[in-house]
């Protein structure tokens, strides 16, 4: 088996026979640019699929966390600071597709207002302030993960011991699809009909939201015309029990969310 990754064709180039296996790969480079804004933050422009990401602003956030939206001061912030960054861009409100907004959830320090970064994954247990058998985990990074998932499960273990023997793990890959399942959006073929009804038979997503954003991911790739949002919503209608009346709800409420949550206006949203 020739898991090699970028060194695959070089690994089958090795091979003794006359005849050498057929190319499989071509080598990529992605960059993006990084640095610090005018307040000492980070800032980038990463590339994602045909647009880039610029951001992120760095403002302590004490509004409603189930709520976060992108401001116009937001937008105005990263204009004002990508430009002094990467002036030749000339950015302007013109070349802004969509918005968002999020909040990092960052280690507490009364002498750091924007919080401490370092060290991640931080584990408290808060059995000695009167929360006896209570642990939390902060700022925990996506690339920390597995060893953060090791020391959890040690600091568990002083409280609690497993009922069931030990288990290997079991890691459950994506089903394979039909390649006869139509496409949604020609911008991203790779999402079809199949991933949207799976999205919602094994996801349990019960909205447009939780299907184009957070389970097949296709909003943060490309804007998503109404057209697109009815056809989801009608491929999924019969599983979740819709008739008429709540798709049209539905096409109606994912388009209130794009322009809240996205900063699209209906203009952008039904191109």
């Amino acid at each position: 088996m020739n898991f090699t990754g970028a060194w695959i064709d070089r690994v089958n180039e090795m091979n003794p026979a006359k005849t050498q296996p057929k190319r499989q790969i071509v080598w990529v480079k992605g960059v993006g640019i990084a640095g610090l804004n005018s307040e000492g933050d980070a800032i980038m422009c990463v590339p994602s699929g045909q647009l880039h990401y610029i951001g992120p602003t760095e403002t302590v956030y004490e509004g409603d966390i189930n709520d976060v939206t992108p401001e116009d001061e937001d937008i105005d912030e990263l204009i004002h600071e990508i430009n002094l960054f990467m002036p030749g861009m000339n950015m302007d409100r013109y070349k802004i597709l969509q918005a968002w907004a999020g909040f990092s959830p960052l280690n507490y320090d009364p002498d750091l207002p924007k919080g401490r970064r370092l060290r991640y994954s931080v584990i408290d247990d808060l059995g000695k302030e009167g929360f006896p058998n209570m642990l939390t985990v902060t700022w925990v990074a996506f690339m920390m993960r597995q060893p953060t998932a090791r020391r959890v499960l040690k600091a568990v273990r002083k409280h609690l011991r497993p009922s069931l023997p030990q288990q290997a793990l079991r890691f459950g890959g994506e089903d394979e699809f039909a390649t006869s399942s139509p496409s949604l959006l020609a911008a991203r073929p790779d999402v079809t009909h199949a991933h949207i009804l799976r999205s919602v038979e094994k996801e349990y997503a019960r909205d447009l939201v939780g299907i184009l954003y957070r389970r097949t991911g296709l909003g943060w790739y490309t804007q998503i015309p109404e057209k697109a949002a009815r056809e989801t919503a009608e491929i999924v209608a019969p599983t979740l029990g819709w008739d008429k009346n709540d798709i049209d709800r539905e096409v109606e409420s994912f388009a209130a969310y794009v322009r809240k949550y996205h900063l699209m206006s209906s203009t952008d949203w039904t191109a």
